[in-house]
């Protein structure tokens, strides 16, 4: 399923704000962002992919305006204007501005669904390969999440697709758990500064600020460690989780994000940022019931369309594992796609040694299950082109037929 567009609305009237939340309902057009130009202070959060603009109702004052979103606001997104009187000559100078289309109000739902399609293509063909955003959930706790996404950030340097010239994936893993948070530890890189730089100063927050708050281990890993002190969740809010990734999008091929077992504020925005999620479960009655509740709270956030895999920690092996996946899929209604077996033993080894499970204890059955979840993660990120076959001239037709003898 192709991804819905993440729409900015900056708006001036209630009226407006009303006709765009019927308009977007009809339309099912994707998650939209409501907010008053008139709002104090405002802030432009990341991640949004088209801004729609109510304007003055003076033509000039329109004109004006919209060059002002267009070298500011937008960041270089599209703006699909929205005025009172579509005249013409307005249109025409709108357009002659840098609009991408002029919708005139009241919004009707086809000129909404006609005006983002077109965003979407304009946006299709302008990107620029960015990093993706793949992320770690847990439907509940004590079962190996951050081991499997400290283990898989590492998986991936080496299996990502990388930048030109054959060198390796640049991969950055963030542990927004900001209460109970080990990755850096667990890599013996318990001294970053990590989110907390950025928590106490996120007026700061840019490309160079964030860089200086990562550590790097010795694989080439960069990790952006959660607070060492417990912190409340809503510290982090949404716009500056969405900042943060969108920041690290630009930076890193792959970027692996931990997220801590409650459901905050900013887990709607990181999932719908992220080009695949992992929700691990546990194979018994409390964890499928678990599993069930967030993804029906995934589905109530219009979170369907991000590409998902169900991963089961800290399973068993053998005949038992076959008969817990057959009875939890049956319960859930859907696959479970990959399977993290328990190894207390080497993962209590690897972390007491600030290793990586594949140093620590190679033949580990986490390391097995770990390369088979980084490898599905990657189809799933990276499909394969499908290969048709050309069409084939006459005389080439001719030559591929089977000799009359072997028929």
């Amino acid at each position: 399923m192709s991804r819905r567009i993440n729409t900015l609305a900056l708006l001036r009237t209630a009226a407006c704000a009303d006709e765009l939340r019927s308009a977007f309902d009809k339309a099912d057009a994707g998650r939209l962002d409501l907010r008053m130009a008139d709002a104090e202070p405002f802030s432009v959060p990341a991640g949004f992919d088209v801004l729609l603009a109510e304007l003055p109702s003076d033509a000039a004052d329109a004109v004006n305006a919209l060059g002002a979103l267009l070298h500011g606001t937008a960041q270089g997104r599209p703006v699909i204007a929205i005025v009172r009187e579509a005249t013409i000559p307005l249109v025409r100078e709108l357009m002659r501005t840098g609009a991408l289309d002029v919708l005139p109000r009241p919004v009707a739902v086809g000129d909404l669904v006609n005006a983002l399609s077109h965003a979407r293509a304009q946006a299709a063909a302008d990107a620029r390969p960015e990093g993706r955003v793949i992320t770690i959930m847990r439907s509940c706790g004590g079962i190996g999440a951050t081991t499997l996404a400290v283990q898989a950030a590492l998986s991936l340097i080496d299996q990502a697709p990388g930048p030109a010239g054959g060198k390796k994936a640049r991969v950055c893993l963030v542990d927004f758990d900001l209460q109970t948070g080990n990755a850096a530890l667990s890599l013996d890189l318990s001294g970053a500064a990590g989110l907390t730089q950025i928590l106490d100063a996120p007026a700061r927050l840019d490309a160079a600020f964030l860089a200086s708050a990562m550590a790097r281990h010795p694989s080439g890993l960069d990790v952006l460690a959660a607070p060492s002190e417990i912190v409340p969740f809503d510290t982090l809010t949404p716009d500056m989780a969405a900042r943060i990734l969108a920041l690290l999008r630009e930076r890193y091929d792959v970027v692996v994000v931990d997220m801590p077992h409650a459901w905050t504020a900013w887990t709607s925005p990181v999932l719908a940022g992220s080009a695949l999620v992992a929700l691990l479960l546990r194979l018994d009655v409390t964890g499928l019931l678990r599993t069930q509740a967030h993804l029906k709270l995934m589905a109530e956030e219009q979170l369907d369309d991000v590409p998902r895999l169900l991963v089961a920690g800290q399973t068993e092996s053998g005949s038992a594992l076959k008969q817990s996946l057959k009875d939890a899929q049956a319960a859930l209604g859907q696959p479970i796609d990959a399977c993290i077996r328990a190894d207390a033993k080497a993962a209590f080894a690897a972390r007491e040694a600030g290793r990586p499970l594949a140093e620590a204890t190679p033949g580990s059955v986490i390391v097995k299950d770990v390369r088979a979840f980084t490898a599905l993660a990657l189809a799933t990120l990276f499909p394969a082109p499908q290969v048709t076959e050309a069409p084939r001239s006459a005389l080439r037709r001719l030559l591929s037929l089977a000799p009359l003898g072997a028929r």
